[in-house]
């Protein structure tokens, strides 16, 4: 699998998390969104977007229903574990499922995206997580788990 830190995001992963997690503001959040694997762009190419739309308008979401993006609020995001003998910050955030996703559509990225408001416009989302798997997942009509590493994003010196 290969994951990335979007050029926009790094650095303010910390920043973000901590917003989440402390409710600030209120309708803080992380967005989660399937992508299909047709006109994917290469994970080089999907670090550089600085927000949702602008990858979205190249890249295809996933369509088949009854998708619906994931949102991630302060009960879904851990508190970060602070390691002070290993100089280092984990965060963490809560496995999803996105239910029963008709047949016939290949997902090859999720990517998640910090949104200060999470009903609002792409434009305005962040992202600040792009992973892809090895090979890409086929929906078909069962459930469609998305899992995330302990320790999702660490900040590190």
């Amino acid at each position: 699998m290969a994951a990335t830190i979007p050029n926009i995001a790094k650095g303010r992963i910390n920043e973000f998390v901590r917003r989440v997690d402390t409710d600030d503001p209120s309708t803080s959040g992380f967005v989660v969104f399937l992508l299909q694997d047709t006109g994917l762009d290469a994970i080089d190419t999907l670090r550089d977007f600085d927000d949702m739309a602008a990858l979205l308008a190249g890249n295809t979401e996933v369509s088949a229903s009854p998708y619906a993006r994931l949102v991630l609020i302060e009960t879904n995001v851990a508190t970060p574990t602070i390691d002070d003998s290993g100089n280092q910050q984990t965060f963490d955030v809560a496995d999803f499922d996105f239910g029963a996703l008709v047949a016939g559509q290949n997902v090859a990225a999720s990517v998640i995206a910090y949104a200060a408001n999470t009903a609002g416009a792409t434009s305005t989302m962040i992202p600040v997580h792009v992973s892809i798997p090895a090979s890409v997942v086929p929906t078909n009509g069962e459930t469609f788990h998305w899992r995330t590493p302990s320790g999702l994003w660490a900040a590190t010196e």
